[in-house]
């Protein structure tokens, strides 16, 4: 029986596609700072440089939280299963009111 792979969540995608947009600006910034400063890209980065740097960081740690939010992956699943039946269970182990202590159970 094949297995057919899980598509990825689509926020990491955005993700990726935020992170590579801001180490574009990231290059782009540098790269004006030794050209000509009548040139078309120097001006549009010294007019909306930090504007679009804040708009990229914003939309990765967006994208990024909605995507850890929605994962889908089994390992996530699994660990959540599991800190649930954790935390349902009793927080310590003394006996609770219900159960009885036999006589090999008494302080001593």
């Amino acid at each position: 029986m094949s297995q057919t792979p899980k598509r990825l969540n689509i926020f990491f995608g955005l993700v990726l596609l935020s992170s590579a947009a801001f180490v574009l600006t990231i290059l782009i910034s540098i790269t004006s700072l030794f050209s000509d400063a009548q040139t078309p890209v120097f001006q549009f980065i010294e007019l909306h440089g930090f504007n679009l740097m804040t708009c990229e960081v914003l939309a990765i740690v967006i994208f990024g939280t909605v995507a850890m939010r929605f994962d889908n992956s089994p390992i996530v699943r699994n660990q959540h299963t599991q800190t649930t039946q954790q935390a349902d269970g009793p927080l310590d182990d003394s006996p609770q009111p219900d159960e009885q202590i036999g006589p090999h159970d008494q302080p001593g």
